[in-house]
């Protein structure tokens, strides 16, 4: 945030009387449309971002277009909100923020009344086309966003068990000079191509210096093929934040028995010690997939994941 949180009917009670402000002053008529162009979808975009409006998942059921809304289990996003996190777009919140609240400030100051003013040509109150058109387009864009995260789809869940109690794990991957694989059994009920993994870590401490790499693969073990294999910073992984790894579209069937490794790779000496990454496991055993095993130790626990 620039100054104060924007409440997004702020915007709604404020955008009438600033256009009128802009119109009736007639200064610098196109240099204060397009700041109020640029501020409005700066607005839009952090209202986005930030408010709790655009993370409800009934928004748009609730509408003429509720027909067209996919069923939950094939979500791909759910709602604008969880699109621009999973974007990595909301972490530039504060900067639409900024970009707001400062175009509203230099159109206040530009269109101020003033005594030296000289009448104003009609011809320097018109607005180009170019401008009006593209505030057209950014409205159009902009409910085109919204309908996409609502109705956007990706694979069905092929397994959850994230409804479940969950608990961070007291195995640090990456903190120790010693090697730690977390690995987890699973079965498919058919053949299908993967398309996500879901995950949650601990990383608290001394996350951006974390130089430590997270390794995951999928196994096939039947015939002892890894399927899918990809490393990941630990600096790029929040902290009790879900993670979403995409799976390549990795093939699997029913017939054969599969198993998520994840593997610590410690990082710089120097951080060694220091460096924190936790998978978070079901406080009680998942009897669907059986127990999580820590270099082949079985625990009282289960992998907290979901896969697509």
């Amino acid at each position: 945030m620039a100054f104060v949180d924007i409440n997004p009917y702020w915007m709604i009670m404020l955008t009438p009387f600033l256009i009128i402000n802009i119109m009736i002053n007639g200064k610098f008529t196109r240099t204060t449309v397009l700041l109020e162009t640029i501020g409005s979808f700066s607005g839009f975009l952090y209202d986005a971002a930030k408010s709790y409006i655009f993370a409800d998942y009934k928004l748009m059921s609730r509408l003429l277009v509720r027909n067209f809304i996919p069923d939950a289990s094939i979500y791909k996003y759910g709602n604008l909100y969880n699109m621009l996190q999973r974007l990595g777009i909301s972490q530039y919140g504060i900067l639409f923020s900024t970009i707001s609240i400062t175009t509203l400030i230099i159109i206040l100051i530009l269109s101020r009344p003033s005594k030296s003013d000289q009448e104003i040509k009609e011809s320097e109150k018109k607005i180009p086309q170019s401008l009006l058109f593209s505030r057209i387009a950014l409205i159009a864009f902009s409910t085109g966003l919204i309908i996409y995260a609502y109705t956007a789809t990706t694979n069905p869940i092929s397994y959850t068990n994230l409804y479940l109690d969950s608990q961070e794990s007291e195995i640090n991957l990456v903190g120790n000079t010693q090697e730690y694989t977390v690995s987890q059994t699973i079965k498919f009920q058919d053949e299908r191509e993967l398309k996500e993994l879901t995950l949650k870590f601990k990383n608290d401490f001394y996350a951006r210096s974390n130089f430590s790499l997270l390794d995951i693969e999928i196994w096939d073990v039947s015939n002892d093929t890894c399927i899918f294999k990809k490393y990941i910073g630990s600096s790029s992984i929040k902290d009790d934040e879900f993670i979403r790894i995409d799976l390549e579209a990795s093939k699997v069937n029913s017939s054969d028995d599969y198993e998520i490794r994840l593997t610590g790779i410690a990082g710089v000496k120097y951080y060694q010690g220091r460096d924190n990454l936790s998978v978070y496991l079901t406080k009680t055993v998942d009897e669907s997939i059986g127990k999580v095993k820590v270099n082949g130790e079985e625990k009282p626990n289960s992998l907290y994941l979901q896969i697509r």
